[in-house]
């Protein structure tokens, strides 16, 4: 017996069916709050979830992912939100991020750089950005005169057994970085290393210590030098009289 063929009625009722469907997939990724990015597999472009051109995407050819992903293309349109949702733990706060990068004058390919390559993260207040890397808390804060910002570093001191124990509050990391550019505050963040830091401290307390010497000797050349003239001067006072 022949099967019979769908009317067009029915026909649009499948494709609706499907579309309500596929529609509830595409609902359940933006609901998720671990997935943070969206591509299609024929174009792989990587795309942040809430770009407007992943919208064109047909839901047939979506995937999604929860962690970024740093050999796929990235689209321009959403690269900035993209980058920031990867490190950021406050990530929907989106407008105070804007605000601090054009005080940092901060450019696209060093937030990449900071996020992606470095894998920092970092939390925007109103006045300062926390960065977190590896080990160490430090505080970008935006001070007078635009791009130019002051590094913070966490405190900390050092136990019996030799170890670094953080404290709370911060210090400027340096009278150089008390002043001056974002690209230079995250090199010293990216390249900072506790025992290379101890190590120079300790040379930088050696030569201070061996300069300290240096200047006790001179003073003490020269007070002996000048109680020589003194006995000069009395042998000569007495071969006069």
């Amino acid at each position: 017996m022949a099967k019979k063929k769908k009317s067009k009625k029915e026909k649009q009722s499948v494709a609706v069916n499907k579309d309500a469907a596929i529609s509830r997939f595409r609902n359940r990724i933006m609901s998720d709050e671990t997935v943070k990015y969206i591509y299609s597999e024929k174009e792989s472009i990587l795309h942040d979830k809430h770009c407007l051109y992943a919208k064109e995407i047909p839901d047939s050819d979506l995937f999604y992912e929860k962690q970024y992903l740093p050999s796929m293309k990235q689209c321009p349109k959403c690269a900035l939100r993209a980058y920031i949702s990867s490190g950021a733990k406050d990530s929907q706060n989106i407008s105070m991020y804007l605000k601090l990068f054009k005080q940092f004058q901060i450019k696209l390919k060093q937030i990449r750089h900071m996020y992606i390559d470095c894998g920092m993260q970092t939390e925007a207040f109103p006045n300062m950005m926390m960065v977190w890397d590896r080990e160490d808390a430090w505080k970008i804060q935006p001070i007078r005169g635009r791009g130019q910002v002051c590094l913070y570093h966490n405190n900390y001191h050092i136990n019996e057994e030799g170890k670094r124990v953080f404290d709370k509050g911060f210090h400027i990391q340096s009278e150089y970085l008390s002043r001056t550019t974002i690209d230079k505050a995250l090199e010293a963040i990216e390249t900072y290393s506790y025992s290379k830091h101890r190590s120079a401290a300790k040379v930088n307390s050696k030569l201070t210590n061996e300069s300290d010497k240096e200047a006790a000797g001179f003073a003490a050349n020269k007070r002996v030098k000048g109680l020589l003239e003194k006995v000069r001067g009395w042998f000569a006072a007495w071969n006069t009289k």
